[in-house]
């Protein structure tokens, strides 16, 4: 069996699920990261946005990743996960959206698609958006935060995501606090 390349730290006595599987100390956002990274996806979502305004953004329960295959992404990194857990913990699924993928964690019932399974990154086809647009930090890449703003007031605007409507004010809330502050430091850095 071939070795992974991310390291994994040794297994210590931990807390175990009720059928006894051990929770996991591998790093699932290195490899989603690593993946993304080999492959140019773009990293879009609350995770963008956490990279843009650091901590000021709520926190992101998942990744949202922009991809030319998505199903095939979806495969590389459930694979992945898979063989650093050692076992067949994780899996991937269609989602609700045509073109769009799910990878998920089984919850501790170690059953497929139940309501305790934890969603760990969703890919995405580009669709409309350009896949020429987007900024690099760390080496990785994100969409711009004015696609992130223009995205926020488009679902603000349809009644069809009303329920994100709380989630979608708080960010662009957040993202006026840190433009502000941004301000406030470049006017004392000039004196």
């Amino acid at each position: 069996m071939k070795k992974s390349k991310y390291p994994t730290l040794p297994r210590i006595p931990v807390p175990t699920f009720p059928l006894g599987r051990v929770i996991g100390y591998y790093n699932s956002d290195k490899i989603v990261l690593d993946n993304a990274k080999k492959n140019k996806d773009t990293i879009y979502g609350s995770q963008a946005l956490k990279k843009h305004i650091g901590f000021l953004a709520r926190k992101p329960n998942d990744y949202d990743i922009l991809s030319k295959s998505p199903r095939k992404r979806a495969m590389e990194v459930e694979k992945e996960l898979d063989k650093q857990s050692g076992g067949d913990y994780y899996y991937y699924a269609p989602a609700i959206h045509k073109g769009t993928w799910k990878v998920k964690e089984i919850g501790p019932d170690n059953k497929m698609n139940t309501a305790d399974d934890i969603n760990i990154v969703d890919y995405s086809e580009f669709g409309d958006r350009n896949p020429k647009e987007y900024v690099t930090k760390d080496e990785q890449r994100f969409v711009p935060i004015k696609s992130i703003i223009r995205d926020r007031y488009k679902a603000i605007r349809d009644p069809e995501y009303k329920f994100r409507w709380e989630k979608d004010r708080d960010d662009l809330k957040r993202i006026r606090l840190f433009r502000s502050i941004k301000k406030i430091n470049n006017r004392f850095r000039r004196r």
